[in-house]
């Protein structure tokens, strides 16, 4: 019997918690599509750590400071 999608997913997100605890992190990156279309690891990773979440980042700039600002395109505004 396969595991739930859900109960696959909440896994992978708590395996990828558990490393980021381990180290000292400003962004994270994951992937916008999963092969089903759902794309929830990095949402659900996000409310794990509870940390702010962008769903879909067309761009990023490094300012001169060392800080960086982001250009975010939600996935609402793309659909027609």
């Amino acid at each position: 019997m396969m595991p739930s999608r859900a109960r696959t997913v909440s896994g992978i997100a708590a395996i990828l918690k558990a490393a980021v605890e381990k180290g000292k992190y400003d962004l994270i990156l994951t992937g916008a599509q999963a092969d089903d279309g759902a794309a929830q690891v990095g949402g659900m990773l996000a409310a794990m750590l509870d940390w702010p979440y962008a769903s879909l980042v067309n761009k990023i700039e490094m300012r001169g400071d060392g800080r960086s600002r982001s250009a975010v395109k939600s996935r609402a505004a793309t659909r027609r």
